[in-house]
């Protein structure tokens, strides 16, 4: 029985091993250890990119570093190939600190995309919801968005602009206050746990509506 997900960590002084991908991968899972170098992601074969981007059942991929502290928007631009293929439904980027730099990148790369539904940004020190705000917009697909651990101060341009979207998630940022009202908010599902304590107080004042946990 062929394997549906595919784990590839890069270790300290690994040197990237060959990788063979099973025809029915499903799931791909690609994780730096502490103590590995986050330019070790250049070593990753440009043929596995490639292959990943032409994959015929490819659903999700998922980029986690525990290295938090380090930047890493460089990396970005090699992901583009991904972005071609047409099964993935699923990005989740942790821990890498692509900040607005990396930020800004993904979302060009996302305009080259239409099959992503869910997009998933967590602990990349990001804070200009702009750039996805703006990248969504052309990307109707998407409906849930989670940027949970970044240093976003505010979530009303993202709800706003981006009309698709049903489930939106900014625990752990820095949001103090929102400017919506009830009738401005359309999503679902609203996560803001873990932000600033003015904040729940700013919501209930703007009584906005729907399934929004604090």
């Amino acid at each position: 029985m062929n394997p549906s997900g595919l784990c590839f960590h890069l270790q300290k002084n690994g040197t990237g091993n060959k990788v063979y991908l099973w025809r029915t991968l499903i799931f791909w899972h690609l994780s730096w250890e502490v103590g590995s170098s986050l330019s070790d992601f250049n070593k990753i074969p440009g043929e596995l990119l490639e292959a990943l981007s032409r994959h015929p059942t490819l659903k999700a991929l998922h980029f986690f570093s525990n290295k938090t502290k380090l930047p890493c928007h460089s990396y970005v631009s090699s992901l583009d190939p991904i972005f071609c293929n047409t099964t993935l439904s699923t990005l989740f980027i942790q821990g890498i600190q692509i900040r607005d730099t990396g930020l800004r990148q993904l979302c060009e790369s996302l305009k080259m995309n239409s099959s992503l539904t869910t997009l998933k940004l967590h602990r990349n020190g990001i804070s200009a919801v702009e750039y996805i705000a703006d990248a969504l917009q052309s990307h109707p697909s998407i409906s849930v968005l989670e940027l949970d651990g970044n240093a976003i101060t505010t979530f009303d341009t993202l709800v706003t602009q981006i009309k698709q979207l049903k489930s939106l998630s900014v625990r752990e940022n820095k949001i103090v206050e929102t400017r919506l009202r009830g009738s401005e908010m359309f999503i679902e599902t609203l996560h803001l746990e873990r932000n600033h304590p003015k904040l729940a107080s700013s919501v209930s004042n703007y009584s906005l509506r729907g399934n929004t946990s604090l």
